[in-house]
């Protein structure tokens, strides 16, 4: 039976392909999906980040997936780049629920009355997955940090200067101290 470090060392490359193909394939997904764009259209945006809040739970596990496997085969830089992605995905979900909002409040006039309440339930629910995303990814971002910080001090050589063998000098009472 292989032990967990040879384990790792072989599921370590199909797994960071399995994330980035979570992580790449769902904005694809999304983009591909609102194409052609339309970006001066404030419909057509409202659309796209409706897409966007629905594909948050897929970068999410991304982000975890690439902590874990990082974490487990000892790869600083892996959660370096789990630092940084969970970190600018923070700032995208952060962004993309301001823009959500000011659009939606734009669009809010044209609805009917009759669903204006379906309307503000399906806003709401968006705006709650952008915000959880964001909180998400800045303790993703933390997480790592601290999985790296904790790293180094492992690994960091001891800084210790010896000097002779002997046992450290015991002080002594009737000696006066000047």
């Amino acid at each position: 039976m292989p032990s967990s470090s040879d384990f790792i060392r072989r599921i370590r490359l199909p797994a960071y392909l399995l994330i980035a193909f979570l992580s790449v394939g769902s904005v694809i997904e999304v983009l591909v999906s609102a194409w052609p764009p339309h970006v001066r259209d404030f419909n057509w945006r409202l659309s796209v980040l409706n897409s966007s809040a629905g594909a948050t739970g897929t970068e999410l596990l991304a982000i975890l997936l690439l902590i874990v496997v990082a974490y487990l085969s000892s790869s600083t830089a892996g959660l370096w780049t789990a630092v940084s992605y969970s970190l600018v995905a923070a700032l995208g979900y952060l962004g993309a629920a301001v823009l959500f909002g000011l659009d939606s409040l734009q669009l809010r006039a044209r609805i009917p009355d009759d669903q204006l309440g379906r309307f503000d339930v399906t806003v709401v629910w968006a705006l709650a997955r952008f915000g959880f995303a964001a909180l998400a990814c800045l303790l993703f971002a933390a997480c790592a940090l601290s999985l790296v910080r904790a790293r180094r001090r492992e690994t960091a050589p001891a800084n210790r200067l010896v000097v002779g063998t002997g046992a450290p000098p015991v002080a002594r009472l009737d000696t006066p101290i000047v």
